[in-house]
């Protein structure tokens, strides 16, 4: 390590610095709390059972990305040149920090190894980002489109492409000031083999005068860093808050995915979901982990059958929702509407198939069907959404698991289809009233997620006649 005589920034300096990161880690750390009581609302769900095991399951995923390599290679591969550069960038950033307070010089000797790394990083993080942007700005595909008939809550669009925005121009900004730092460093004081990228740069400063290389070099440090600091009180109102909560929703994953949890029917007053508060906490964790890659609406049967069902579509409306109330929902309040009002309608509830296919792709371990399952729990034993329940279905690629009725899309017009129709139509309605004649509370139990053994049977009839009186 190189020491300098005197550190590189001023007493001003140092001072301004310390109070911007004060009040960015208050502002920050209040919002981040926020959201830590908001899903500390949702009701118990046992996730820390061998915990040892899920964190080191949890860091393997992560560092190795294989779950965000399931679907969409190139776009992998581009967000992979971005994750691990900023994995590197945490040690980057302290580096540079050390270096405006102290008088060392990172360079030269051990901090070879170091230095060549950061400049590779800095460029792959840079290749990545731009390559995103070309993407989501330029070539435009429907990953981004959610289909005209989905609830997506009127601010979700436009909120989105502003925060996509923010975010680009974050990274863009964050690391080429760090690229220019160095450039400018080099400037100064000759160029260095194992930082070819910010080398290649330096040439762009080589003509100014050593004051004008100085003054460049402080406004890019304070750009690289200070930015950071204005960035983390956004943080947890922005879908980037799954870089911190992601790894705790891949630890914290069941281990086996899509499996409901039992309700007690003793203890229980509500059944399912009608509201946000109603969810246990891993289903609020769902929303603010969620990056919103919509990968779970290209898997969707419902949603490539042109039902009103989006599984992104649900958490990302939930995540808006709680942005909006996040200060009196997570100081305790009641929220103000049911989810049918703004999550999903009834329609998109019963449209759900429940195949998993959402859970298995989601490269975050979200558990987009069990939010459904929830509100259809509440729903179906109030009466409500019981029309819709063949509607929601019809022309579904499945019409339901208890037929095992699998296939194209029955909503064909061709004659064979319109026949097959008719005839998957009536062998519906008479298995339903066989059902209901010969096994009308094992149906019933089935419904509302109870077994079909004798205690099942018995726990709903209590049920049912309860809500009768």
């Amino acid at each position: 390590m190189e020491v300098h005589a005197t550190a590189m920034l001023t007493i001003i300096e140092k001072i301004l610095f310390i109070l911007l990161a004060l009040g960015s880690f208050y502002y920050g750390g209040i919002k981040f709390y926020s959201v830590y009581r908001a899903i500390a609302r949702g009701k118990p769900d046992e996730r820390f059972d061998n915990l040892p095991g899920r964190i080191q399951r949890a860091i393997w995923l992560v560092l190795t990305q294989q779950t965000v390599f399931k679907k969409r290679p190139i776009v992998s591969l581009l967000h992979a040149f971005i994750f691990y550069g900023f994995v590197f960038y945490f040690l980057v950033n302290l580096v540079d920090v050390l270096e405006g307070f102290f008088a060392i010089h990172a360079r030269g000797g051990a901090w070879n190894l170091f230095n060549l790394a950061a400049d590779i990083f800095t460029a792959s993080v840079l290749i990545g980002i731009i390559g995103l942007l070309i993407r989501r700005f330029l070539t435009q595909p429907r990953d981004f489109e959610f289909p005209a008939n989905v609830p997506v809550q009127p601010e979700v669009r436009a909120g989105i492409f502003r925060d996509s925005t923010l975010v680009a121009g974050f990274i863009i900004f964050h690391v080429g000031c760090r690229l220019l730092f160095r450039a400018t460093q080099l400037a100064l004081e000759g160029g260095d083999a194992y930082q070819p990228v910010s080398s290649a740069f330096s040439a762009a400063f080589a003509g100014l005068a050593p004051g004008g290389q100085e003054l460049l070099n402080h406004f890019f440090w304070w750009g690289a860093l200070g930015s950071i600091l204005l960035f983390i009180p956004y943080f947890p109102r922005s879908k980037h808050i799954h870089i911190f909560l992601a790894p705790v929703k891949l630890a914290l994953k069941k281990d086996k995915p899509g499996a409901l949890q039992p309700m007690d029917f003793e203890k229980e007053e509500v059944f399912g979901a009608v509201k946000l508060e109603d969810f246990t906490w891993p289903r609020l964790l769902d929303s603010y982990s969620c990056i919103m890659c919509n990968r779970c609406q290209d898997v969707c049967p419902a949603t490539n059958t042109g039902k009103a069902l989006s599984p992104a579509a649900i958490l990302i409306n939930e995540r808006y929702e709680l942005n909006k109330i996040l200060p009196g929902f997570s100081a305790g309040q009641e929220s103000p509407r049911p989810l049918l009002d703004f999550a999903l309608n009834a329609e998109a509830a019963w449209a759900c198939t429940t195949c998993n296919a959402c859970i298995e792709v989601c490269p975050v371990g979200n558990e987009q069907m069990l939010h459904i399952i929830d509100v259809r729990r509440e729903v179906q034993p109030h009466g409500a959404g019981r029309q819709s329940l063949w509607h929601g279905s019809r022309g579904t690629a499945c019409l339901g698991k208890r037929f095992a009725v699998c296939g194209a899309d029955v909503g064909t017009k061709s004659r064979a289809g319109n026949s097959l129709l008719g005839r998957l139509r009536g062998g519906l309605r008479s298995a339903r009233a066989k059902d209901r004649a010969q096994h009308g509370d094992d149906l019933e139990c089935r419904r509302y997620g109870l077994g079909g053994d004798r205690q099942g049977r018995k726990v709903h009839r209590r049920y049912r006649a309860a809500h009768r009186q």
